[in-house]
C-alpha cells in the first residue's frame, strides 16, 4: 500500500514495483519509481499531488490540453513557466507526451484512462476507507440517490461477478 504522503502509483497494466529508501530524520519516505520501458516489464509511475492534479486536468479536458489551459484549472496556479517545467518533468517520467500545434504544445496522458481510473479509485479506497473496497462501496450506496435502474444494473453486475467466481 502506498502511503498518502508518498504519492500515488499510476500503474500500467503491470505489477507494481516500488522501492522504499530508508531516510533518517526525513518527514516522509521517498519512493523510487520505474517508468514504462521495453526492458522492464513491471513498472509503476509515482506522481506527486500536483503532478496527479495536472494529469487529472488533462483527462477532464477531453484527453488533451495546453500548458495555459492546465494552468487556468490548477488550484492555486503557479506561473506559466512553472507549469511548463512540471509538464517537462511529467514527460521525462513518461506520464504525458506532447504534440505541436502552431507555437504551443498540446499535452496528452500516456496512461490509459482505465488505468488512471483504477489507480484513483485505489487511492480513494486506501486513503479514506482504510483499504476496504466494501466500506467505499457501502458509503457510495448510502450517500447517493440511486434510481431503481441504477440499483438493478449494480445488482446485475454483482451477480455477474458471483457467477464468474463460481466458474
Amino acid at each position: 500500500m502506498v502511503d498518502a504522503n508518498d504519492g500515488v502509483a499510476l500503474l500500467a497494466d503491470h505489477e507494481l514495483t516500488i522501492q522504499r529508501h530508508a531516510s533518517v530524520n526525513a518527514p516522509s519516505r521517498p519512493l523510487t519509481c520505474y517508468k514504462r520501458s521495453t526492458t522492464l516489464p513491471r513498472m509503476a509511475l509515482v506522481l506527486s499531488r500536483r503532478e496527479r492534479e495536472i494529469v487529472e486536468i488533462i483527462f477532464a479536458s477531453g484527453g488533451e490540453a495546453s500548458a495555459e489551459q492546465i494552468r487556468e484549472r490548477l488550484s492555486d496556479p503557479p506561473s506559466y513557466s512553472a507549469v511548463r517545467a512540471m509538464l517537462a518533468k511529467l514527460e521525462a517520467k513518461g506520464a504525458v507526451r506532447h504534440r505541436e500545434e502552431g507555437v504551443k504544445y498540446i499535452y496528452s496522458p500516456t496512461i490509459p484512462r482505465g488505468t488512471a481510473r483504477r489507480s484513483a479509485v485505489r487511492r480513494l479506497v486506501d486513503v479514506f476507507f482504510e483499504g476496504s473496497a466494501r466500506q467505499a462501496a457501502s458509503a457510495l450506496l448510502k450517500d447517493e440517490k440511486w434510481s431503481d435502474e441504477d440499483l438493478d444494473r449494480m445488482a446485475a453486475e454483482i451477480e455477474r461477478l458471483r457467477n464468474e467466481r463460481r466458474s
